[in-house]
């Protein structure tokens, strides 16, 4: 499957996630002079829409499982950001451990978050409009079934409802994009599942069905 272009606005779109191969949505944000990614995703043809871009290319890596990351060898990027276990996985790349506004247009914001899905996480909010959160919201795995770590939870609401951001864009999902005040809203419920003492949520579990 080839991977397919979409424009959100002017300056901002995406290539689509795909499934054979495993590859996320690759989000591009355009400057004059220069094109930001954020993840860089594994279908090769998505590989070739990068390097024939009119501008030279930096990268964001928003957590280093492989169908985010694994285009990487394959592109000539100026910079690469990544949380340091990120860099750990892949032996390159500007180590981000705290928040940091990226140089140049559009206005871009990175900081780290947290996540039940993976360890180090990033996310990148552009124009104050626009939240990239790859699989940040996502569950882990805890004993086999899929969890929420109910603190990381916490701790996502508390950032996001912290953030001037309209919209919020989550990878592998068929909308991509997703009105902010609605992901909210459903993790407080998700939140609310949570039983006095447990440090996990199991959104599937037999006792919330």
């Amino acid at each position: 499957m080839t991977p397919s272009f979409q424009s959100i606005v002017p300056g901002l779109g995406y290539w689509q996630a795909t499934e054979n191969p495993l590859s996320s949505d690759v989000g591009l944000i355009e400057g004059s002079r220069h094109c930001w990614l954020f993840d860089v995703g594994a279908a090769p043809e998505t590989a070739e829409a990068i390097r024939a871009l009119p501008h030279p290319c930096s990268a964001i890596l928003s957590h280093f499982h492989q169908d985010h990351v694994a285009n990487l060898p394959l592109l000539q990027c100026e910079t690469v950001y990544a949380s340091p276990y990120t860099r750990r996985h892949l032996n390159r790349g500007v180590a981000v451990s705290t928040p940091l506004y990226l140089s140049g247009e559009p206005e871009m914001y990175l900081f780290p978050f947290p996540s039940s899905h993976a360890k180090g996480c990033l996310a990148l909010q552009v124009d104050q409009a626009y939240c990239f959160l790859g699989d940040g919201l996502y569950t882990g795995i805890r004993d086999g079934r899929p969890a929420y770590n109910a603190g990381q939870l916490q701790e996502q609401l508390r950032l996001l409802r912290s953030l001037p951001a309209r919209y919020l864009l989550l990878s592998h999902d068929a909308c991509f994009l997703h009105d902010k005040e609605e992901i909210l809203e459903e993790l407080e419920q998700l939140l609310a599942l949570r039983r006095p003492g447990d440090n996990f949520i199991l959104p599937f579990s037999q006792e919330n069905i």
